[in-house]
């Protein structure tokens, strides 16, 4: 079974939807980046930019509370209209997130962390106090 099918069926078991609307999805791995950020110690000299980030990290916290209050839609019939370029830009978050890692000398250490990660949302309990 691939890393893909292992991460959509946990997913699943846990009661989400990864085949909701795409443009929840996409909110949700944007969400998962500004908890990234979060970690970071940023020492930004422009504070326009400092700022920004300090804005979309907000703006996706919200996001993240709302889902802890607010029901979804089933919208499991899904069609993509440009379905190569969707593919192509989710590749490039993946190509990003790796050359980032790779960059940093932490591959290793990654891979470790990334499969110890999928193994806790095992035993996560079903939606971990989401509503979707």
């Amino acid at each position: 079974m691939s890393e893909i099918d292992i991460c959509t069926e946990i997913t699943r078991s846990k009661g989400f939807k990864p085949e909701d609307t795409l443009a929840l999805q996409i909110t949700l791995i944007m969400t998962e980046c500004a908890e990234a950020l979060k970690e970071l110690i940023v020492d930004i000299e422009d504070a326009e930019t400092h700022n920004l980030i300090l804005d979309i990290a907000e703006l996706l916290d919200k996001f993240e509370e709302m889902r802890k209050e607010k029901e979804t839609k089933d919208y499991s019939e899904i069609i993509v209209n440009r379905k190569n370029n969707f593919l192509e830009e989710l590749a490039d978050i993946q190509i990003r997130v790796n050359s980032l890692v790779g960059s940093l000398g932490l591959g290793e250490e990654y891979e470790q962390i990334k499969a110890e990660k999928i193994q806790r949302n095992k035993e996560r309990p079903k939606l971990h106090g989401k509503k979707y």
